[in-house]
Protein backbone atom coordinates (compact mmCIF):
# COMPACT_ATOMS: atom_id res chain seq x y z
CA UNK A 1 0.00 0.00 0.00
CA UNK A 2 1.77 3.34 -1.13
CA UNK A 3 1.86 5.93 1.75
CA UNK A 4 0.18 9.35 0.28
CA UNK A 5 3.12 12.40 0.43
CA UNK A 6 1.84 14.73 2.83
CA UNK A 7 3.33 18.48 2.27
CA UNK A 8 3.03 21.60 3.87
CA UNK A 9 2.38 24.85 1.67
CA UNK A 10 3.24 28.50 2.93
CA UNK A 11 0.26 30.67 3.53
CA UNK A 12 2.39 33.39 2.11
CA UNK A 13 4.08 32.75 -0.92
CA UNK A 14 2.19 29.37 -2.01
CA UNK A 15 5.59 27.22 -2.22
CA UNK A 16 6.19 24.00 -0.32
CA UNK A 17 8.46 23.76 2.83
CA UNK A 18 10.09 21.48 3.09
CA UNK A 19 12.13 22.11 6.01
CA UNK A 20 11.11 21.89 9.55
CA UNK A 21 13.57 24.64 10.06
CA UNK A 22 11.91 26.87 7.88
CA UNK A 23 8.55 26.34 9.23
CA UNK A 24 7.06 29.35 11.26
CA UNK A 25 3.04 28.32 12.63
CA UNK A 26 1.96 31.77 13.11
CA UNK A 27 -1.90 32.69 14.36
CA UNK A 28 -3.90 35.02 11.33
CA UNK A 29 -7.11 35.91 12.53
CA UNK A 30 -7.72 32.93 15.06
CA UNK A 31 -6.57 30.57 12.37
CA UNK A 32 -3.47 28.59 12.64
CA UNK A 33 -1.39 28.97 9.10
CA UNK A 34 2.10 27.38 8.26
CA UNK A 35 4.63 30.00 7.02
CA UNK A 36 8.53 29.77 5.30
CA UNK A 37 10.56 31.86 8.18
CA UNK A 38 10.92 34.97 5.30
CA UNK A 39 7.71 35.01 4.87
CA UNK A 40 6.38 35.12 8.55
CA UNK A 41 9.53 38.05 9.03
CA UNK A 42 7.98 40.14 5.93
CA UNK A 43 4.44 39.70 6.70
CA UNK A 44 4.38 40.65 10.59
CA UNK A 45 6.16 43.76 9.68
CA UNK A 46 3.17 44.85 7.51
CA UNK A 47 0.69 43.32 9.06
CA UNK A 48 -0.98 44.82 12.32
CA UNK A 49 -2.29 41.37 13.69
CA UNK A 50 -0.06 39.29 13.53
CA UNK A 51 2.75 39.56 16.49
CA UNK A 52 6.12 38.47 16.43
CA UNK A 53 5.92 35.08 18.41
CA UNK A 54 5.12 32.23 16.32
CA UNK A 55 3.47 29.32 17.89
CA UNK A 56 6.65 26.77 17.13
CA UNK A 57 9.64 29.27 18.23
CA UNK A 58 11.69 29.28 21.45
CA UNK A 59 9.38 31.53 23.34
CA UNK A 60 5.76 29.74 22.99
CA UNK A 61 7.71 26.26 23.70
CA UNK A 62 9.44 28.12 26.90
CA UNK A 63 5.60 29.77 28.04
CA UNK A 64 3.95 26.30 27.29
CA UNK A 65 6.67 24.64 29.73
CA UNK A 66 5.45 27.30 32.22
CA UNK A 67 1.83 27.29 31.65
CA UNK A 68 1.95 23.33 32.17
CA UNK A 69 3.59 23.91 35.44
CA UNK A 70 1.58 26.53 36.58
CA UNK A 71 -1.70 24.65 35.43
CA UNK A 72 -0.77 21.29 37.22
CA UNK A 73 0.25 23.41 40.45
CA UNK A 74 -2.87 25.48 39.79
CA UNK A 75 -5.23 22.81 39.26
CA UNK A 76 -6.02 21.58 42.39
CA UNK A 77 -7.02 24.88 43.52
CA UNK A 78 -9.76 27.47 43.28
CA UNK A 79 -8.04 29.08 40.47
CA UNK A 80 -9.50 27.32 37.45
CA UNK A 81 -9.11 30.77 35.48
CA UNK A 82 -5.54 30.13 34.69
CA UNK A 83 -5.85 25.95 34.41
CA UNK A 84 -8.34 26.61 31.23
CA UNK A 85 -6.03 29.58 29.96
CA UNK A 86 -3.12 26.66 30.75
CA UNK A 87 -5.02 24.00 28.63
CA UNK A 88 -5.76 26.56 25.57
CA UNK A 89 -2.31 27.28 25.29
CA UNK A 90 -1.35 23.70 25.43
CA UNK A 91 -3.48 22.15 23.28
CA UNK A 92 -2.71 25.51 20.16
CA UNK A 93 0.77 24.20 21.03
CA UNK A 94 -0.42 20.32 20.45
CA UNK A 95 -2.42 21.20 17.40
CA UNK A 96 0.57 22.61 16.02
CA UNK A 97 3.11 20.04 16.35
CA UNK A 98 0.66 17.08 15.10
CA UNK A 99 -0.61 19.24 12.09
CA UNK A 100 2.31 20.76 10.97
CA UNK A 101 5.51 19.86 12.95
CA UNK A 102 5.24 16.08 12.62
CA UNK A 103 4.48 15.93 8.94
CA UNK A 104 7.90 17.47 7.94
CA UNK A 105 9.89 15.30 10.75
CA UNK A 106 8.81 12.31 8.53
Amino acid sequence: MEEKEKYIMCNHCKRLIKDKDDLVVAFDFFAMNPYHSECFAQRSKNNFFMNGNPVNGTVSNAVTVFFGLAGLLVSFTDYYILTIVSIVHLSTRLYSYFKYEKILEE
